[in-house]
């Protein structure tokens, strides 16, 4: 009877086990149009918005998943983007004209949510200028942002959370699983 208990615990430990590493399965996006790919917990929704700016209108291609409505979620949020310019408007290739454009795009992320900027870090990702950001929006939630310039091609990648789990693994591991792919001509 003792050995059937323990059998018994151990198949229990192990579906357990299985269930939560099932759970953990991440899936990756291809945004082979857009030249990269990132990890998200469950399948995002792939959606586009056509974005009005001084350029003419831009189309944005972003991937996003919603967990707003589930309360124990580490992210409210994840998504990422991708938008590219007009070449001629950034092949001027200066760092302060860079500069300026990532300076309007993280201006413009904590105007449109209403939030304050609480931390802006130059970053490079692959020899390429990006932002780090940190943005706080009343009712404490934070948006975890993170905006890559790379010759014509404006990808952000971010998340949204409530700020006591602001920082967490699977923010972590989302941002670190952004990479480029070749692209399909």
């Amino acid at each position: 009877m003792k050995k059937l208990k323990n059998v018994i615990l151990i198949a229990v430990f192990l579906c357990g086990s299985l269930a939560l590493a099932q759970a953990e399965k991440w899936v990756t996006i291809e945004a082979k149009e857009a030249g990269y790919k990132i990890d998200f917990p469950t399948s995002p929704v792939a959606q586009s918005q056509e974005i009005p700016s001084e350029l003419g209108v831009l189309d944005m291609k972003f991937f996003m998943l919603d967990n707003s409505l589930d309360t124990n979620a580490d992210n409210l949020v994840y998504m990422s983007a991708h938008t590219k310019y007009p070449k001629e408007f950034v092949n001027d290739g200066s760092k302060s004209f860079t500069d300026n454009i990532l300076d309007g795009v993280v201006n413009g992320a904590a105007n449109n949510v209403g939030g304050t900027l609480l931390s802006d870090k130059k970053i490079l990702f692959k020899e390429s200028p990006g932002r780090a950001v940190k943005i706080q929006i009343p009712g404490g939630i934070i948006v975890n942002m993170r905006i890559v310039l790379i010759e014509n091609s404006l990808y952000v990648y971010q998340t949204i959370c409530n700020e006591a789990k602001d920082d967490n693994a699977k923010m972590i591991k989302f941002f670190d699983s952004f990479d480029l792919i070749s692209t399909t001509k």
